[in-house]
C-alpha cells in the first residue's frame, strides 16, 4: 500500500508538471498569435520512460510526460513556398522597373515624344506659310528645342534608371552576403542548442525568415541532413543552404558573392561601371529566378535574342537614339533608311548672302552638343560617310545646331529661288519625310514612336499578369502552410482549458495521494 501511495504520488507530480507545461507552451502561443515568422508548438505528450530516440522501454501504467514543444512545421509546403516565393518577387521586380520605365517615357502626358513631334512640324508649317515673318522662325527654334530636350532629358532619366538599377544590384548582394552570415551563425546556435537537448524553437523560426528573404532575391534550395545519433540519443542534424545552385551556407559557414565593376562595356548604351555579380574565383551566378535576377535583366536587357531576352533599359535607350539619329539625318540630309530622298534642310537656302542664289549654305538644323553644321560633318563627302558621322548621334547630346541658336535667319526657306519668300517647296519636302512607310525600316516615324511605347506596355503587362498569377499560388501555399504552423486562437483557447482541467485534477490527486500518504504514516 506504502508503495502505492508513493507511485500515486510520483504520477500526479509527473501529470502535475506536465500540465504546467503544456499550459505554458499554449499561453506562449497565444501570446505570440501576432508575432511575425512564429510557428505554433504542440505539446508532446510521451508515456513515462520513452524518449524521442526510441532507446528507453516505455512504462505503461505509470502516466506521461510532456517532454517537449514540438514546432509544427511542414518542410514541404516551406520549400513550394519559397521556389513560388522567388518567381513571384522576380515578376514583381520586373513590374515595379517596367512601371518607372513608362513614366520616364510619360507617353501619357501632353508631353510626350509624339506630342513633341507634332508641335514641331506644326511650327514648320506655320513658318513655311510665313517665311518672312520672324516670330514663326523663333517658334520653330523654340519647338525645336523643346524636341532636343525631350531626346536629351528621357536619355539621361534612363541613364539614371540604369544607375540605380546597378545600386539596387550591389544593395541586394551586401544583403544577400548578410542573410548567409547569418544563416551560418543560426545554423551553429541551433546545432549546439539542441546538441545538449535544448528547445531550439525560436532560432528555428528566425532562420525560416531569413531563408523567406534570401528566396524573395533568388531561387534557394534548403536541405536539413540527418548525421546519425549523438552520444546523449539525439539527432545530429546540419542545414545545406544552396542559392542559385550554389552551397551558400554549408552548416556554419558561409559563402559570400564578390561585385565587379566591368571593365568596358556589354551594351553601347550603357553607363560605365556597371557590376558583373560571381562567386569567389570568378565564378559566374546563375539565377533562375528572384530579385536579384530581375534587377540585372532590366538592368542590362537588350532583347536582342532569346539568350538576352529581356528588354531592359539599354533596349529602350537604343530605341530612342536610333529614333533620334534617324530622324535628324531625314530632316538634316534628307537620307532615309540609308538612301537619299532629298535635300533636307542642309540643301536649302538661308538668303543670308549674295551667293544664296547659287549655292545653298550646307545648314543642319540638328547637331551633336551645339556642334556647327562644318563641326558635324567633319570632312564626310559621300552619303556613306556623311551617315558614319551620324553614327555618334544619340537621344542625349541630339541638339540644334550653332547656326540655328545663333540667328533664325538660318532656317532655310527654299532651295532655289532666293527672291520668292513664300516659296513653301522646299520646306513642305523636308517635312514630308516623316511620313514615309521607310522612314525605320518598314514603318513611318509615327509607327516607329508608337511600336516602342506598345512594346514597353505589352512588357509591363506581362510582368503584372505574371506577378499575380504567381502571387496567387504562393497565397495558396501560404494559407496551406499558415493552417498548419499559425497560432488559431480558437484552438487554443479549448488547449488552455483543456490543460487547466488537468492541472487541476493533478492538483486534486496530489493532495488526495498526500492525504493517504500522511494517514499511512501515522497508522505505521
Amino acid at each position: 500500500m506504502v508503495t502505492g501511495a508513493f507511485t500515486g504520488l510520483n504520477l500526479s507530480l509527473r501529470a502535475l508538471y506536465s500540465s504546467r507545461r503544456a499550459l505554458n507552451i499554449t499561453s506562449e502561443n497565444v501570446a505570440n498569435a501576432n508575432t511575425k515568422g512564429y510557428t505554433r508548438r504542440v505539446a508532446d505528450f510521451r508515456i513515462f520512460g520513452e524518449n524521442a530516440a526510441g532507446t528507453s522501454e516505455p512504462v505503461f501504467g505509470l502516466g506521461a510526460d510532456c517532454v517537449s514543444a514540438t514546432r509544427m512545421r511542414d518542410n514541404y509546403l516551406d520549400t513550394k513556398i519559397w521556389n513560388q516565393s522567388s518567381i513571384s518577387s522576380g515578376w514583381s521586380t520586373k513590374n515595379d522597373y517596367y512601371v518607372q520605365i513608362e513614366k520616364i517615357l510619360n507617353e501619357s502626358s501632353i508631353s510626350d515624344l509624339s506630342g513633341v513631334l507634332n508641335d514641331f512640324y506644326s511650327a514648320w508649317d506655320q513658318y513655311a506659310n510665313n517665311p518672312s515673318n520672324s516670330t514663326y522662325g523663333y517658334l520653330v527654334q523654340n519647338k525645336g528645342l523643346q524636341l532636343t530636350t525631350y531626346f536629351n532629358e528621357t536619355a539621361t532619366q534612363l541613364e539614371e534608371l540604369q544607375v540605380e538599377l546597378n545600386n539596387d544590384v550591389k544593395t541586394k548582394v551586401d544583403e544577400i552576403n548578410d542573410l548567409s552570415e547569418r544563416l551560418a551563425s543560426l545554423n551553429a546556435q541551433i546545432y549546439n542548442c539542441e546538441v545538449l537537448g535544448g528547445d531550439a524553437s525560436t532560432l528555428r523560426d528566425e532562420r525560416t525568415l531569413l531563408v523567406n528573404r534570401l528566396s524573395e532575391l533568388g531561387d534557394v534550395e534548403y536541405i536539413e541532413q540527418d548525421y546519425g545519433k549523438l552520444v546523449n540519443g539525439n539527432v545530429e542534424r546540419k542545414v545545406t543552404i544552396k542559392f542559385g545552385g550554389n552551397p551558400i551556407v554549408v552548416h556554419d559557414k558561409d559563402y559570400k558573392l564578390e561585385l565587379k565593376k566591368r571593365i568596358g562595356k556589354n551594351n553601347v548604351e550603357d553607363i560605365e561601371g556597371l557590376y558583373d555579380v560571381t562567386w569567389a574565383n570568378d565564378i559566374p551566378l546563375y539565377l533562375k529566378s528572384g530579385e536579384l535576377k530581375s534587377t540585372i535583366e532590366i538592368r542590362d536587357g537588350k532583347g536582342e535574342d532569346q539568350s538576352d531576352w529581356v528588354k531592359g533599359v539599354p533596349y529602350y535607350i537604343k530605341q530612342l537614339n536610333d529614333v533620334a539619329r534617324s530622324f535628324a539625318l531625314g530632316f538634316n540630309e534628307g537620307i532615309v533608311n540609308g538612301v537619299r530622298i532629298g535635300q533636307g534642310h542642309a540643301g536649302g537656302l538661308t538668303f543670308n548672302s549674295a551667293e544664296d542664289a547659287t549655292e545653298g549654305e550646307g545648314i543642319r538644323f540638328f547637331s551633336i552638343d551645339k556642334l556647327s553644321s562644318e563641326e558635324l560633318i567633319n570632312v564626310a563627302v559621300t552619303d556613306a560617310d556623311i551617315i558614319s558621322e551620324y553614327s555618334y548621334m544619340n537621344a542625349k547630346n541630339i541638339s540644334l545646331s550653332t547656326e540655328v541658336l545663333d540667328d533664325i535667319k538660318n532656317l532655310f526657306k527654299s532651295y532655289t529661288d532666293v527672291t520668292n519668300n513664300n516659296d513653301t517647296e522646299g520646306i513642305n519636302s523636308v517635312l514630308a519625310f516623316k511620313d514615309r512607310e521607310d522612314f525605320f525600316g518598314s514603318y513611318n516615324l509615327e509607327d516607329c514612336i508608337s511600336g516602342i511605347v506598345t512594346t514597353l506596355g505589352v512588357d509591363a503587362e506581362i510582368a503584372q499578369n505574371l506577378y499575380k498569377s504567381h502571387d496567387s499560388i504562393m497565397t495558396q501555399y501560404e494559407n496551406q502552410r499558415d493552417s498548419y504552423s499559425s497560432v488559431n486562437l480558437d484552438e487554443e483557447g479549448t488547449n488552455l482549458i483543456r490543460y487547466q482541467e488537468l492541472y487541476n485534477a493533478a492538483a486534486k490527486m496530489m493532495s488526495v495521494f498526500s492525504e493517504l500518504y500522511e494517514t499511512l504514516v501515522s497508522i505505521i
